[in-house]
C-alpha cells in the first residue's frame, strides 16, 4: 500500500491528484488497485498531509479525504474542559434535560462561550446563542434565542442549592472568607425595576443607572453572591452576608471585610453572630484611631492596644516603600496646590472650594482678600498615616503577622471583580426585568467559579494561557464523522493537571 500522485496538464496548467493505492496479483499480472482518492494536491502541505493520511490509515485510523478534513472547522477545547468539569461537580443532577434539549450541555456552553471569549466587549446571551449555533461543538439541534433565557432563568431557580453544592464540593480547611460588594452600570430604560437605580458608581459613570452585587469568596473561589438596588448602602448589606454565609453550614470562620462596610453596629452584630473578623479601621475617623494610627513601630505589623472591655485587639500595619511613594505624592500634590492658589485674585469661596474638592483640608483660607496657609495639623497627619493601615480582630489566637496575612487576602476578592468587569464583562446587560438580570449575573458568577477552579488546578500557568491554549483545540467535519485536531504537548499538561483524560481522535 502506497501513496500514489497523478499529473496532468489542463490548458497549461499543472494539476496533482493523491489516491491510496496497493499492488494485487491478478493471475501472472500485477496491478494497481484504488483504495481511496484522496483529493487535489496544490501545495506541499497538502502532499505531506497526505502522506500522513497513508500512515494513519496503515494504524487502522479513520481514513478521510483532503478535502474532507477542511470541510468545516468548530471550536472544541475549552467546552471539552467545562462539560468535564460540569459532570465531576455532579451539576447534572439539579437539571433534567427538556423534550428536545439537554440543559446541562446549554449551560456549560453558555459558560464556555464566556471563557472562550476572554476579554470581549460582548458576551451578552445573545451573542452566545450565535456561538452556540455557528462556532462551537456541538450535537444539539438548532435552538432558538428565547429559548436560551428560559434555560438561564431555570438555572437562576436552583441558584441557593447550586452554591450549596459547589461549596460542599470545593471547601478546604481555610477559615476565611472574603465580603466586598460592586456596581455595574446598565443601559436603557428600567422604569418598572426594583434593583436598577442611581447610586454610587465605582465605574465613575455618572447619569447611568446600576445595579449593587455582594460576593463571598473562599479559598479564592466565589461561593455566594447577591444583588442588592443600585443605591444600596454598602455597610447595610453586611448582615445579610454572614447570615448568607452561615446558612452553608460553617458555624466557624473568620469573616474579613473592607473598611467601607463596617460600622460600631456591624462590628456588634458579627460579635453576637459569635464570629470571628479582621476589619480595617477608617484611617481618618474616631480619637483612638487617630491615636494609634500615629504610632511609630519598627515592624511591618504589631499589638497596639488592646480593649479588655470589648475583647478587641488592634494591630498598625506599615508598608515602607508604600509610606515612601504617598510621602512623595503629598508633598508634590502641595506643591502643585499651592502653585495653582497663587494664581488666584479675589476667587469666590465657592470656586476655591470646588476645584480643590478634597484637597481643601490641607489648607486654611481667608476671603476678601483672598489669603491662604497650610493646614500643619491636617498635612502632618497626613504624613504619620504615610503607608500604615489599623486592623481590629476579636481573634486572640492568630499572631500579629498571621492576622495581617489572612487580612491581605481581601484584594483577591478585588482581583475576582476586576475579573467579572473587566475580563468576562457582565455588561451588555440586555434584561429588562429584574429576574432576567440576576440569572445573568448569576452565569456571570458561576463562570467566574469555573475560571478560578481551572486557574487553581493549573498552576503552571495563568488562566489567559490556559485558555489561549485550548482555543487551538478544535473538531473538524470529516463527511459524516467529527475528528478532532492533534493534542499538542502544551494541551496535554492542561488536560493532566485538571484529572481529564484526552478526547478520542474521532469525536463522534
Amino acid at each position: 500500500m502506497f501513496l500514489k500522485i497523478t499529473t496532468k496538464k489542463y490548458k497549461g496548467q499543472v494539476h496533482k491528484q493523491a489516491s491510496i493505492v496497493k499492488t494485487i496479483r491478478e493471475g501472472n499480472k500485477l496491478r494497481q488497485k484504488l483504495i481511496r482518492n484522496l483529493g487535489a494536491i496544490h501545495t506541499i502541505k497538502d502532499e505531506n498531509k497526505a502522506k500522513q493520511l497513508i500512515e494513519d490509515y496503515k494504524k487502522g485510523r479513520l481514513l478521510i479525504s483532503l478535502e474532507d478534513s477542511n470541510e468545516l472547522c468548530f471550536e472544541y477545547g475549552v467546552s471539552f474542559l467545562i462539560s468535564n468539569l460540569w459532570k465531576e461537580l455532579e451539576l447534572n443532577k439539579f437539571f433534567t434535560s427538556g423534550k428536545k434539549y439537554d440543559y446541562n450541555e446549554i449551560l456549560s456552553l453558555m459558560i464556555s462561550h464566556r471563557l472562550h471569549n476572554y476579554g470581549s466587549c460582548n458576551l451578552s446571551e445573545r451573542e452566545a446563542h450565535r456561538w452556540i449555533c455557528e462556532e462551537a461543538y456541538t450535537q444539539l439541534p438548532d435552538i432558538e434565542l428565547h429559548q436560551l433565557y428560559r434555560i438561564l432563568k431555570i438555572l437562576y431557580l436552583r441558584k441557593e442549592d447550586l452554591e450549596k453544592h459547589l461549596f460542599s464540593k470545593c471547601q478546604k480547611n481555610g477559615m476565611a472568607i472574603l465580603y466586598d460588594l460592586t456596581s455595574s452600570y446598565v443601559e436603557g430604560d428600567y422604569v418598572k425595576s426594583n434593583l436598577v437605580n442611581f447610586g454610587y458608581n465605582r465605574d465613575k459613570k455618572k447619569g447611568k443607572k446600576q445595579i449593587v452585587l455582594g460576593l463571598l469568596l473562599k479559598d479564592g473561589l466565589p461561593i455566594a453572591h447577591k444583588v442588592w438596588r443600585g443605591n444600596t448602602p454598602d455597610k447595610t448589606t453586611l448582615n445579610e452576608a454572614i447570615i448568607q454565609a452561615k446558612s452553608f453550614g460553617i458555624t466557624d470562620f473568620i469573616f474579613i471585610a473592607d473598611r467601607g462596610l463596617i460600622t460600631e453596629k456591624n462590628i456588634n452584630f458579627i460579635e453576637e453572630e459569635n464570629l470571628q473578623y479582621i476589619i480595617a479601621t477608617q484611617r481618618r475617623k474616631g480619637k483612638i484611631v487617630k491615636e494609634l494610627m500615629q504610632k511609630e513601630i519598627t515592624s511591618e505589623v504589631a499589638k497596639v492596644h488592646f480593649d479588655p472591655k470589648t475583647k478587641r485587639v488592634y494591630y498598625l500595619c506599615f508598608n515602607k516603600y508604600v509610606a515612601s511613594a504617598q510621602l512623595s505624592d503629598l508633598e508634590e500634590m502641595r506643591k502643585v496646590l499651592e502653585g495653582k492658589l497663587s494664581k488666584l485674585k479675589d476667587p469666590a469661596e465657592h470656586k476655591v472650594y470646588a476645584m480643590l474638592g478634597k484637597a481643601s483640608k490641607y489648607f486654611k483660607f481667608k476671603f476678601k482678600p483672598f489669603s491662604f496657609e497650610l493646614n500643619k495639623e491636617n498635612f502632618d497627619y497626613e504624613k504619620a498615616i504615610a503607608g500604615k493601615y489599623l486592623l481590629i480582630t476579636n481573634n486572640l489566637k492568630l499572631s500579629a503577622e498571621d492576622i495581617d496575612k489572612t487580612y491581605r487576602q481581601l484584594a483577591e476578592i478585588e482581583r475576582a471583580f476586576g475579573e467579572l468587569k473587566h475580563l468576562e464583562n457582565m455588561r451588555p446587560i440586555f434584561h429588562k426585568r429584574d429576574d432576567g438580570i440576576k440569572a445573568h449575573l448569576f452565569l456571570c458568577v458561576l463562570t467566574l467559579f469555573f475560571e478560578r477552579l481551572i486557574k487553581k488546578r493549573v498552576d503552571c500557568k495563568n488562566i489567559r494561557e490556559v485558555l489561549e491554549e485550548m482555543k487551538k483545540l478544535k473538531v473538524c467535519k470529516a463527511k459524516e464523522h467529527y475528528v478532532r485536531t492533534d493534542i499538542t504537548k502544551e494541551q496535554e499538561k492542561i488536560i493532566k493537571s485538571l484529572g481529564f483524560i484526552e478526547p478520542p481522535k474521532v469525536i463522534k
